[in-house]
């Protein structure tokens, strides 16, 4: 009997000695698995910038265009998806020169738009887009008519002159977002545009309205604020 109580308490001695041991050995493993996955979730957190909703982004944009036209145009497109926004826009630009005898003339555009992002919610998104539309323009044009041959009044012949063309544009860019809201972009675009014919207005003595016109080609560049 006293054999057996002395091994009883023997045991006794060696678990308790034991046990801090155990408990060290748990807690170290519980703080080490929740430094993993504390890990984890960083990685996980830095690789998306901020999130993109579902909802309609107003843009404004500055643009040059050659030959030497200048503008300002809105574009309301809704995300449908983070990595693609359909909408449409309008805006002004004044033609310092046309391609056909360097004259100036007003343009108002209209158009379809679509853009693809090519990584939705990073910061910084390359992007490419599609615009398909009409080109309205407006011409008032002063001449005495002797570059043309035909004669004319001492005084100016003033001909007031419109036309309606096609309005095509592929463009390529970069967006930078500040948050989920607000972002800046830059762009480079080409396609045609329509330019009026004024020979043709003058020569044949073309009143108010006319749908004479020709395409040339058109490039520009764009920088402008998404909110």
């Amino acid at each position: 009997m006293r054999k057996l109580l002395k091994i009883m308490a023997f045991l006794l001695i060696a678990l308790t000695l034991a046990s801090p041991n155990l408990s060290a050995q748990v807690g170290s493993s519980k703080v080490v698995s929740t430094k993993k996955v504390d890990a984890k979730k960083i990685v996980k957190q830095k690789k998306i910038f901020a999130p993109v909703d579902k909802r309609w982004e107003n843009s404004i944009r500055l643009l040059y265009e050659f030959p030497i036209s200048a503008g300002i145009h809105y574009d309301g497109m809704y995300r449908v998806h983070k990595a693609v926004g359909i909408g449409f826009g309008t805006g002004y630009n004044y033609v310092f020169r046309d391609f056909n005898r360097g004259n100036s003339f007003h343009r108002i555009p209209l158009y379809a738009k679509a853009r693809f992002y090519i990584v939705g919610e990073k910061k910084v998104n390359p992007f490419f887009g599609i615009a398909q539309g009409i080109d309205m323009g407006f011409y008032k044009i002063l001449t005495d008519g002797s570059e043309y041959g035909i004669t004319a009044d001492p005084q100016h012949v003033v001909s007031e002159w419109m036309f309606i063309g096609s309005h095509t544009r592929l463009e390529f860019g970069l967006n930078i977002r500040f948050n989920a809201r607000r972002s800046m972009f830059f762009s480079i675009e080409g396609g045609l545009s329509a330019n009026p014919d004024v020979g043709h207005i003058i020569e044949n003595n073309t009143p108010y309205f006319g749908g004479y016109h020709h395409y040339y080609p058109a490039f520009g560049a764009n920088i402008g604020f998404t909110f």
